[in-house]
């Protein structure tokens, strides 16, 4: 099945992320029924013990440490809402700098990149972005790829580093709750700030809702919104897909490109012969569709530059 992103490990994560949104309104929904069916089992049975409520609502041994008599009665559904908007935040950050990761062990982002690509750039423009969005430009995969990709919605170049603000709010709350008693810090202090003075209509981080972030002080509880943080996992997918349209063009994705094909099977890749060309350009066009790749246009040009590399190739080897 042909993938939409370029990168396979865009498409993964992009699978991920939208798997775990999807989680959360399931188990909400089971949490919310099970704790109706607990309360009205109670008011039947006053005296029922931890067993008793054991025995009625755990079908699965799995499940077996839930404390009925603990948990349930002492939390709302706002409270189990915000837990989930915790779990899910942790995980967003996880996701979207392991697939960064995947990019620098690559070579196709280097450490500079990696980093700067997880922080806001306070010029106004994303310098880092920018970087690569202006690098050496493949012209074969520009026209084969970037085109396509480049039109996608979610595609959002213009807004990246408005978007990248609103991460890293999230991500100084994320911080703020693992290492500061999930209380406001200066860094998301000073965050919340430039980001409700910058980010003002849904169209600046292009999306059709702004998130609820309230000004706080240093030092004030923050409650996390779970309807917030659905919202970033959205502006993570813009920011993904960005990033991974940007790179799509490049020189050095091109390189990468070449030798995915190459060594995905060699013998596809006939000498640089127009007779041949003719021949085989079917069968080549039927592998890159197996490699899962986007699709294609110029299928002609880029078939004459795969011959080529691979031909360079083979002298190379035979000379050493």
């Amino acid at each position: 099945m042909r993938r939409q992103s370029f990168l396979v490990e865009t498409e993964n994560v992009l699978n991920e992320v939208s798997r775990q949104f999807d989680f959360v309104w399931p188990s909400l929904a089971g949490i919310a029924f099970l704790q109706k069916e607990l309360n009205n089992y109670r008011n039947n049975n006053p005296t029922a013990s931890e067993y008793d409520c054991q025995t009625i609502f755990v079908q699965d041994q799995a499940l077996s440490r839930i404390s009925f008599t603990n948990i349930f009665p002492n939390k709302s559904m706002d409270d189990f809402k915000e837990e989930q908007a915790k779990a899910l935040l942790f995980s967003l950050f996880a996701l979207y700098e392991g697939w960064l990761l995947h990019l620098k062990n690559k070579r196709l982002i280097n450490n500079q990149q990696y980093k700067g690509l997880q922080f806001y750039d306070s010029t106004g423009r994303h310098r880092v972005l920018i970087s690569i969005a202006n690098s050496r430009e493949s012209i074969l995969l520009k026209e084969a790829f970037y085109d396509n990709l480049s039109s996608n919605r979610r595609y959002s170049l213009n807004k990246f580093n408005n978007q990248l603000l609103c991460y890293r709010v999230f991500k100084e709350i994320r911080n703020c709750i693992i290492h500061n008693a999930g209380l406001c810090s200066t860094e998301l202090y000073d965050n919340i700030n430039l980001f409700s003075s910058l980010i003002t209509v849904p169209t600046d981080l292009n999306v059709r809702q702004l998130f609820n972030i309230s000004a706080m002080n240093i030092g004030d509880k923050i409650n996390l919104d779970l309807f917030d943080v659905v919202g970033l996992s959205d502006i993570i997918i813009k920011m993904i897909w960005t990033i991974d349209t940007e790179l799509s063009k490049s020189f050095i994705s091109e390189q990468w490109f070449i030798s995915q094909l190459i060594s995905g099977n060699s013998k596809h890749y006939p000498r640089n012969d127009t007779i041949v060309l003719k021949k085989n350009l079917r069968k080549t066009k039927s592998f890159v569709q197996s490699l899962e790749f986007p699709k294609l246009k110029r299928w002609d040009e880029i078939y004459k530059r795969i011959s080529d590399t691979n031909g360079r190739f083979k002298k190379q080897q035979e000379l050493t």
